[in-house]
Formats: C-alpha cells, structure tokens, sequence
C-alpha cells in the first residue's frame, strides 16, 4: 500500500492566559474540596474523598483526550485511512476504499439517518465536509477536516469510481 499523501488534523492553539486559567481554577476547586471534605464526619468524608478524586480522574481525562488527539487523514493507492493518534501512539481507525465513497459534501448537508463517524479535532472547523459511503448494505458517513490540496486528491480520486 502506497501513501500518497498524508495530513494531520490537530486542535487550535489555546492562548496560555487561559491554559493558566483553568490550572488554578483547578487546583482551587481541589483545595477548597478538600477544606469542605475535612469537615464532614469520617465516613462522608471517605465517600467524598473518593468522588473527588473520580471527578479529577475525569477532568484530566477529557483534557489529556481532547488536548492531545490528533487524527490522520491518508490517501494511498487503494483508499482513504483515518487514524487517530494519541502523543507517540497511533492506531488505525477505519479505511475506505475509493470504489465505495458515494459522496463528499460541505458538512452543513448531514442526512438524519446516516451514521456519521466524526474524525475531526474541531467540530465547529469551517472546513469541515462529510464522506459518505457504502458498507454492504448500509449508507455511512464520516466527518473530516481535509485541507484544500488534500479535498482536492481525494476528490481526483474519487471522480473515477
């Protein structure tokens, strides 16, 4: 399998003011949590010791897996690939062949009974379009970020089959 061509779509930059921000609201949150749960009899205090550190467990969860996500988009000689990668690791997520892509369209045209699989670090990226395609009698949609040299390889691609 040859790579033709290959783009990251990765989130947007956030300015560091706000990164600092949302470190000392954090560590805040946990402080005065703390102060309340000291407070509370032995038992309740277990019980909210706990949910408090469940809670941190997913806040640093959802940052670490919206922060650090990435998702690739590869063109090669027998389809289209998406992986997604989280720092050094990435993993294979779905590939389509071209001969089953019916469709690529601006995202704004998503029909309600298609599933739709969002490979795309912005949801509100303007650029964002919907592949749709077929897998054995169902229609499927996948939601991407391509850039304009990468739609347009794809789309050159796709005009064939």
């Amino acid at each position: 399998m040859e790579v033709i061509m290959k783009e990251r779509n990765r989130q947007p930059k956030i300015p560091g003011g706000r990164v600092f921000l949302f470190i000392v609201a954090t560590i805040l949150f946990i402080n005065i949590s703390v102060i309340i749960i000291n407070r509370l009899a032995p038992l309740a205090a277990g019980f909210a010791s706990l949910i408090l550190v469940l809670l941190v467990m997913v806040i640093a969860y959802r940052v670490m897996t919206g922060r650090v996500t990435e998702y690739y988009y590869i063109l090669t000689d027998s389809g289209l690939l998406f992986h997604r990668a989280m720092g050094i690791r990435e993993i294979k997520l779905m590939e389509i062949p071209y001969d089953r892509i019916t469709d690529i369209r601006p995202a704004g045209d998503i029909e309600p009974p298609i599933k739709v699989y969002y490979f795309l670090c912005d949801k509100n990226d303007s650029g964002k379009r919907v592949l749709t395609f077929r897998d054995g009698d169902k229609v499927l949609g996948v939601a991407f970020a391509p850039g304009r040299e990468f739609l347009d390889a794809l789309l050159e691609r796709t005009a064939g089959s």
